[in-house]
């Protein structure tokens, strides 16, 4: 593919930009460069542990200017999603609550409500599943961004919001409603930014949520061997391998 006739890069955050506590080497200067030629650069994640105006304040912290704008996570997402449903919520995650503020959604501390949400939260504890077992019993409808077993936070394995809703989905003996990516309602919101998909490129570290991803967009896919998915093989096949983000400069 022709690097020079693409208008936007979309890169994935974890594991593919950093680690959460670390930035990964290379992405810096290839953002940088991107930017330098011109091209819009947006970035895609399914990470709700902070919100999107904070990850975007976060990139700044390891020196890349981010407009909060230019980040579309899953808590954003779930936002529209109960918009575009007239529906008040109940976050168990003041991070995601204040996604869901940012597009207008009605917030409700105590059932009942519509859509009880549940992400990613360093604090989850059995007050926060009492409430979501209250919530959801109450009839509010379970929303989650996706359903993670693990994640890489700096060189340590932890767990992922999956845990913690399968233990809402157990207790109250319902299926949660995932928003995040690879799901067609993300992929909707996201299009929704992106003027020509076919002069798009999304860059990746997982087969599923993120090349898959791409591909309905109809975007050219990158995947990158830094995250969940190093080392592995997948009947999903991306447009191009590369070993980092850093490699991209030998494209462009």
């Amino acid at each position: 593919m022709d690097f020079g006739n693409v208008d936007v890069f979309v890169f994935d955050l974890d594991g593919t930009v950093w680690y959460w506590t670390r930035l990964i080497p290379g992405v810096r200067k290839t953002v940088t460069k991107l930017k330098k030629l011109g091209k819009t650069v947006l970035y895609v994640t399914n990470n709700t542990i902070e919100s999107r105006k904070n990850l975007a304040k976060r990139l700044g912290e390891f020196g890349i200017e981010t407009r909060y704008k230019d980040v579309i996570n899953a808590g954003i997402v779930i936002g529209y999603y109960i918009k575009e449903h007239n529906g008040t919520a109940l976050a168990l995650n003041v991070e995601t609550e204040k996604d869901l503020k940012e597009v207008g959604v009605s917030i409700r501390k105590r059932p009942p409500v519509d859509y009880v949400v549940v992400t990613e939260d360093w604090d989850f504890d059995y007050q926060q599943l009492s409430l979501a077992f209250d919530a959801v019993t109450a009839g509010g409808k379970l929303l989650t961004s996706v359903m993670g077993r693990h994640w890489l936070v700096g060189n340590k394995m932890v767990p992922g919001v999956g845990c913690w809703v399968k233990a809402v989905e157990f207790a109250t003996n319902t299926i949660a409603t995932t928003l995040g990516k690879p799901s067609d309602y993300m992929a909707k919101i996201v299009s929704r930014r992106l003027d020509d998909c076919k002069r798009t490129v999304y860059i990746g570290d997982e087969y599923e949520s993120d090349v898959l991803f791409g591909q309905k967009l109809g975007c050219y896919t990158i995947l990158v061997n830094t995250g969940m998915d190093k080392n592995k093989t997948s009947q999903i096949k991306p447009d191009l391998k590369l070993s980092t983000v850093a490699d991209l400069l030998h494209h462009i």
